[in-house]
């Protein structure tokens, strides 16, 4: 990959040299009986010189810098600015190298001198226009290929989520479970169906969504944790803490947090000792912020339940989804408490 990056930039660098070299060029292609001297050759060559000028200050700095920012008006008033700087230079330049540049004691009228004024104006406009064409041209190939790459990543993501959440031990644990409390709960039972209905319900449908409510992820968490308590011992204490702005408009990639869950009920359960979960989600216009907290039971290398999309797929998904706009801290502390948190800075749907 690496190779490919090098050798796309070394081919754009000889397609500016071998342009440019075409356009300083160009003047010889015009020489007759005419005598062209150095001296003359080298006045000819302001004119692209200047047109290079226009272009690759709009390629290296204000393209990138103000109209890849959306500041469009400043990208056009500098631009302007610019053009007919350069294009005054280039007349006065001209009246006063006129006779080198042409010939002898000729006359320019000011209607000649008004068209050569505004061929200039015409050809540094396209130059300046070319270099911002250029930058937005590849400005937007950026963005077209890191929304390929979502769309790849969410749908990878959203296979191997489904195919362990939807993996038949899991299912056939929960249902075995709410088969026994309908002998003895009945209104827990029904409690625990419509939990499960609503788990799957988010699975199959909003995992579907590039971005969902954190209410609705909220929703899906709740109900996965309360399906797991059935399982659970007297001695698991599992602590759930949800503290959403009201009124807010939150916004966050399904099923981003299960993984942390499915973990924190893997390597945090004992079934001899005492033990702890506790899961914390808080959002607000700012940021969103999920912590899990659980006791470090890790389990046998060879017990691969429970895998999910697992914590490279969730890094990855971090990454392309969320680019500079996260925090993910992870690790045992010194009482052997395991503690993964994430913070996400971009809580609002994007293109909303």
């Amino acid at each position: 990959m690496n190779k490919q990056i090098r050798n796309k930039g070394i081919g754009g660098v000889l397609l500016h040299v071998f342009i440019w070299a075409a356009l300083f060029l160009l003047p010889l292609s015009f020489v007759g009986n005419e005598e062209m001297s150095l001296k003359k050759y080298a006045m000819i060559s302001v004119w692209p010189c200047t047109w290079a000028f226009g272009f690759y200050f709009n390629y290296f700095w204000n393209a990138p810098l103000n109209y890849v920012n959306g500041q469009y008006a400043k990208t056009r008033t500098i631009n302007a600015i610019i053009v007919v700087t350069l294009a005054v230079f280039l007349h006065v330049w001209t009246m006063h190298n006129k006779d080198t540049l042409y010939y002898p004691n000729v006359y320019f009228s000011p209607n000649t001198q008004v068209m050569l004024f505004f061929r200039d104006i015409y050809n540094l406009t396209l130059a300046t226009t070319l270099g911002c064409a250029i930058v937005m041209s590849r400005q937007w190939m950026l963005n077209e290929n890191r929304r390929k790459e979502v769309e790849v990543v969410r749908r990878e993501a959203e296979l191997k989520s489904l195919k362990y959440q939807l993996q038949p031990h899991f299912l056939l644990n929960t249902l075995n479970n709410i088969y026994a409390l309908t002998s003895f709960d009945q209104q827990k039972a029904q409690t625990a169906i419509k939990q499960f209905s609503e788990l799957l319900q988010h699975q199959l449908y909003n995992n579907h969504e590039e971005f969902v409510d954190i209410k609705k992820e909220a929703d899906f968490i709740h109900n996965y944790i309360n399906l797991m308590r059935i399982r659970l011992s007297s001695n698991v204490k599992v602590m759930e803490n949800i503290d959403i702005a009201p009124q807010a408009e939150i916004y966050v990639s399904p099923m981003i947090f299960i993984t942390l869950v499915e973990n924190a009920f893997k390597h945090g359960v004992s079934a001899n000792e005492e033990c702890f979960i506790r899961i914390d989600l808080k959002a607000d216009k700012e940021e969103i912020v999920f912590e899990v907290e659980n006791s470090n039971h890790p389990k046998d290398t060879k017990d691969k339940s429970g895998h999910g999309i697992g914590l490279t797929m969730l890094k990855q998904k971090l990454d392309i989804i969320y680019p500079d706009k996260y925090e993910w801290n992870k690790g045992l502390t010194t009482n052997q408490t395991y503690t993964s948190k994430i913070t996400i800075y971009d809580t609002k749907l994007r293109n909303h």
